[in-house]
């Protein structure tokens, strides 16, 4: 096929050893596993076989896939699984392939919507909202409106000033089921609009797993998209997709939802100057009952799974009432014989979320597993798919030919079974190339084993005294990576004045500002959790050694996981060794995996969990962890970490 012997010509010249790339820098490392895998890539995309492919850290797997998606005549989906990567691809990645690659190409940059300000939402807050808020809301207007007025997309990450929970950002960013589409005032103007104008004339457009799947079940449940047709898709970060998908293909309700409802249809009411007094009474109605049926849902749990024949007779009685309300709010609505296209909006609104909540508590469906959370006095009722295997095969890999899935961690014990038995992939290439640095001579594994097992009731005091006495034998420079939000408040509330090193916390800043704050002051400490275990590249002496609290099991009591470890079980499958083992190492993988990113780096991994070496199973994650020497004694680190 001579055009693809052109993109292997091509591949040669940009990666080879005297390729262009190693003109361009003097320390270039030649990688010759980053060229097979480039044209493995090139060769899946132009014979249509799928691929899977791990690469490890080092590998450079990010340029071996973008150069074949470049020089294809394909338009290709390029879709990762943190925004990190997503910005470092579009931002340094594709600016530096551009100037040497022959072929000319147009790249766009998508996000999930709710990353971009929504022109509508910003001024009704603005007429809604702002005379009522105090003086620091007032600030943030000030400024946010200054960024309006030479921001290009309206990306939330320029906002360096709002944290990542500031309900601010809420309350202005745009939502799919609050759109108006073309029928919305500031359609032209929309950051959305133009975003998709870009894509549209774009050759790749680069994404995020979450807009890819919003795309995909979208395109299932509606005739509408958010990404423009393509022939092709790369997933990177690919271990992420079970989990994405799971949000994607489930349901879910919450009491906000439901008063963000009642406050929108009060307001549009009030802006089309519709007098209804049934309406408003029906809309306080409908209020006071998901107050009845909300409250009784516990506010501060966490996590419970509901299970049929378990609701009390009081919660069905009171889902009744609230399910009546919904209805007659959508009948009088419907009613309306004149009504703006933002009153059409609160009904369709009316509409699903009156099915999600007759869906979700029916708890009808066994391919679903029902569950109630709480977060910040929010109240989410949840429906989510036990098995997405059969969904991910019908409408991606059924469909898709040329598919690549890639990864530093997609396998197990040297084989692709787990991850091919979650997604639903059977007939797939397969190739696996170890990380390129001597993780032996660069790294350690630390692992104390005089602390308590986790579930002691003293591990917690334990283990931050231990982290105390690692940082400052690393002299900051450390990665905490917790487990849990729950350990890491406590470690930080338990270290704060103890160490002279400043101490970032996940949540206090945007995730961007956090990791550009760690790596300029050389001696910090960043404390984190969920996210920050992947797509975290921090090179040099900033990072030399992570901290991770313990091996990373899904919490079995957690409702999804409850439910696919009965299910496992139902079908005769062992789900702790099929399951759950498997799911920990590929997390644990990725905790680890932050710490290594080229050749001059070194450093300290240190693992607070005794199992690792004193429980059998614990070979399993051995025999799947970097090959470097494992010590007990701290101080046999002190000449890795420079002492």
């Amino acid at each position: 096929m001579k055009f693809l012997a052109d993109v292997e010509k091509t591949i040669e010249t940009v990666l080879g050893k005297n390729g262009e790339l190693a003109k361009l820098f003097p320390h270039y490392e030649f990688r010759s596993d980053q060229i097979t895998m480039s044209k493995a890539v090139a060769a899946s995309l132009f014979t249509e076989k799928p691929l899977i492919v791990e690469a490890g850290t080092g590998t450079g797997k990010t340029l071996a896939y973008l150069i074949p998606a470049i020089c294809t005549p394909l338009k290709i989906i390029i879709s990762t699984g943190t925004k990190n990567l997503q910005e470092q691809i579009y931002y340094q990645d594709v600016p530096l392939l551009s100037s040497l690659v022959r072929e000319k190409f147009r790249v766009c940059n998508m996000k999930g919507r709710e990353n971009y300000l929504c022109r509508k939402r910003w001024k009704d807050f603005q007429k809604r909202i702002l005379r009522k808020q105090g003086g620091k809301t007032l600030n943030k207007i000030t400024r946010l409106q200054a960024w309006l007025s030479k921001t290009k997309f309206g990306d939330r990450t320029e906002l360096d000033f709002l944290s990542d929970n500031d309900p601010l950002w809420g309350e202005i960013n745009s939502k799919s089921d609050l759109c108006l589409g073309q029928k919305c005032p500031y359609y032209k103007d929309c950051f959305i609009t133009i975003l998709r104008q870009e894509a549209a004339k774009a050759n790749i457009v680069i994404v995020n797993h979450h807009l890819f799947f919003s795309d995909l079940h979208l395109k299932e449940t509606t005739p509408s998209e958010v990404l423009p047709r393509y022939q092709g898709v790369i997933l990177d970060e690919a271990h992420q997709l079970e989990d994405i998908a799971t949000e994607y293909f489930g349901l879910s309700v919450s009491n906000y939802q439901i008063q963000i409802l009642i406050r929108d249809t009060t307001w549009e009411l009030e802006q089309s100057k519709i007098k209804n007094p049934d309406l408003v009474n029906t809309l306080n109605l409908l209020n006071q009952r998901s107050g009845a049926f909300f409250m009784n849902f516990a506010p501060h749990l966490e996590k419970k799974r509901m299970l049929p024949g378990q609701l009390s007779d009081s919660i069905l009685e009171k889902l009744q009432n609230l399910s009546n309300a919904f209805t007659l709010l959508c009948t009088q609505l419907e009613g309306l014989k004149s009504k703006p296209e933002t009153l059409f909006n609160c009904l369709r609104r009316c509409k699903e979320l009156h099915k999600s909540l007759n869906f979700i508590m029916d708890l009808a469906d066994p391919s679903f597993v029902y569950w109630v959370e709480s977060k910040t006095r929010t109240i989410h009722l949840h429906a989510s798919p036990i098995d997405t295997s059969q969904e991910l095969k019908r409408l991606l890999f059924d469909k898709m030919n040329r598919l690549i899935l890639t990864s530093a961690t997609l396998s197990v014990d040297g084989k692709f079974e787990y991850i091919k038995s979650r997604l639903g992939i059977s007939n797939c290439q397969e190739l696996i190339f170890k990380s390129h640095f001597d993780y032996s001579k660069q790294s350690m594994i630390y692992v104390p084993t005089h602390l308590p097992v986790p579930n002691h009731a003293n591990f917690i005091t334990k283990m931050a005294e231990e982290i105390e006495r690692i940082v400052l034998l690393s002299r900051g420079r450390a990665f905490l990576l917790f487990t849990s939000y729950k350990n890491l408040e406590e470690i930080y509330q338990f270290l704060q004045g103890k160490l002279p090193y400043r101490i970032l916390k996940q949540g206090d800043k945007p995730k961007i500002n956090l990791l550009m704050e760690f790596k300029k002051d050389l001696h910090s400490i960043l404390m984190a959790t969920t996210s920050f275990w992947e797509g975290v590249d921090v090179q040099g002496e900033a990072l030399s050694c992570v901290i991770i609290d313990k091996l990373p099991f899904s919490v079995p009591t957690e409702p999804l996981v409850e439910a696919r470890i009965d299910y496992l079980n139902k079908i005769g499958e062992n789900p702790f060794l099929g399951y759950q083992i498997p799911k920990a190492i590929i997390t644990l993988r990725q905790g680890l995996g932050r710490l290594i990113r080229n050749q001059q780096d070194h450093g300290l991994l240190c693992i607070l969990d005794q199992r690792l070496l004193t429980k059998s199973y614990g070979k399993i994650f051995l025999k799947n962890l970097p090959d470097c020497p494992i010590i007990k004694n701290l101080d046999q680190s002190k000449k890795l970490l420079g002492e």
